[in-house]
């Protein structure tokens, strides 16, 4: 398994990562608001989101800093789960969310 940085090239798996989840019934965390801008914008708005959100220095001030990731199986290149990683924390994840946020896809598990 590797961790790559979301790209285009993984949009269709990222998208069928997403949909797994909402045909299992199961919550999605550490995925960077992905299934949000599925549903409301793009998986391109998304990707610019996510590389806004290395920009320490200019992250928005109601965002922290983080890094998100998808876990990847080498042997296929199927999306498997997706971590985001926070630099910082503001007052709502220092209760509810904390530095990471993590998530794998239900047919992965165990």
């Amino acid at each position: 398994m590797r961790l790559v940085l979301p790209t285009l090239e993984y949009k269709e798996k990222a998208i069928e990562y997403i949909k797994e989840f909402y045909e299992y019934g199961s919550q999605i965390n550490g995925s960077g608001a992905l299934e949000w801008y599925l549903k409301e914008a793009t998986y391109e708005e998304w990707l610019k989101k996510v590389v806004a959100d290395i920009d320490i220095a200019n992250v928005q001030s109601s965002r922290v800093p983080a890094l998100t990731y998808f876990f990847v199986r080498e042997e296929d290149d199927k999306i498997l789960g997706m971590a985001n990683l926070r630099l910082a924390l503001n007052d709502f994840l220092r209760t509810e969310g904390g530095h990471i946020g993590y998530s794998i896809r239900p047919t992965e598990r165990r």
